[in-house]
């Protein structure tokens, strides 16, 4: 099995993949709670809220 460049960096299927210890973006953070709100905003418009039916 051949070393990695990257000191942190993983092979996995015999170096076929690889992974290594990042970070998240601030504009993906940023598209999941956009799709959060978007989400309760939904279920609370179109399913009649958390409760059974509409109040």
């Amino acid at each position: 099995m051949r070393e990695s460049s990257h000191p942190e960096m993983e092979d996995y299927a015999g170096g076929y993949i690889q992974a290594r210890v990042g970070y998240i973006p601030l504009w993906l953070l940023a598209v999941y709670a956009v799709l959060f709100v978007w989400a309760m905003y939904y279920m609370v418009l179109y399913w009649g809220g958390v409760g059974p039916g509409r109040p």
